[in-house]
């Protein structure tokens, strides 16, 4: 099994993310950047489908992983703001 190393940026950013849960699934726009579950993407956007996440994830579309994807444990969050700067960035 692979440790995950992480700088202490990248611990102290990770320490400032806000976690939503099946207990606390709000989502406010004006707060720090929120983590959702994977397969809960869909109990608070439409758009685009776990199915279609999951498929930029395994084939890491234009850096997805990188910039949007944590692991935590065994689970993958998505990172909400770098996610809508991520679909930003995409050519139409």
């Amino acid at each position: 099994m692979t440790k995950i190393l992480k700088t202490p940026e990248e611990e102290q950013n990770m320490s400032d993310l806000k976690v939503i849960t099946n207990e606390n699934p709000t989502l406010n726009t004006n707060e720090k950047p929120a983590l959702i579950p994977l397969n809960a993407w869909n109990k608070h956007f439409e758009y685009p489908s776990v199915g279609a996440l999951r498929q930029y994830n395994f084939l890491n579309t234009n850096g997805f992983r990188d910039k949007v994807i944590r692991l935590l444990g065994k689970r993958l969050y998505i990172n909400t703001q770098a996610f809508f700067e991520w679909a930003n960035s995409q050519k139409a």
